[in-house]
Parts: structure tokens; sequence; C-alpha cells
């Protein structure tokens, strides 16, 4: 997990114990799943690896999410109930990863 997160995602050494601590889930994740979100934040919502190492950072536990029951809903939502463009999620998801962590409720839910 750990050169995973190094060498293919490009958080540096010195960061994942911090990384590790704040979201220990992330050791019981398989490398397909943590590869999975990966994916999904960079090619999904092209999220520069820059940034990506800096969302990851922040909030850890977005490795954790599975895709299609919590993050594309989430983000669906962002679309269709607000207007965002992808652009304007994808720099919200990087200003403020937690964002991906509150839970959504449609005007119809209410």
């Amino acid at each position: 997990m750990r050169l995973y997160l190094r060498d293919e995602v490009g958080i540096p050494e010195e960061a994942i114990m911090d990384v590790m601590c704040r979201c220990p889930q992330i050791f019981g994740l398989r490398r397909e799943r943590l590869q999975e979100n990966v994916d999904y934040f960079r090619d999904g919502l092209g999220i520069p690896k820059k940034q990506l190492v800096d969302v990851i950072h922040t909030f850890p536990r977005s490795l954790t999410y599975k895709i299609d029951s919590n993050l594309k809903p989430k983000l669906r939502f962002l679309r269709t109930e607000l207007d965002f463009t992808k652009e304007e999620i994808r720099e919200e998801v990087i200003d403020f990863p937690m964002l991906m962590s509150y839970r959504f409720l449609s005007i119809d839910d209410l």
C-alpha cells in the first residue's frame, strides 16, 4: 500500500504515515480498489497528479469511498441539483476535499 501511494500516486514518503494514521481504513483496502479510486479522481474528474496528492493528503478518507454507490451519486447531485459543471466540481474537490464526505439530499427528499 505504501509503495503504491508513493510510487504510483506520488505522495511523498514523509506524508504517507500521516495519511495512513489519519485514515487507517486504507490498510484494509485492496490495491485494485485504491487504484480504482485514484483513477476515478484522475480520469473521471480530471484532477491533475499534484492536486490529487493534495486532495489525498488533506482528506485520505476519499480513497475509501465506493465509486458507484457513494462518489458518483454525490457528484451527480452537484451537477443536476446545483448545476455545477464538471470543471466546477473538480475545482471544489481540489479546494475542499471534505465535500465528498457530505450527504446530499434533494429538495424532494425533505
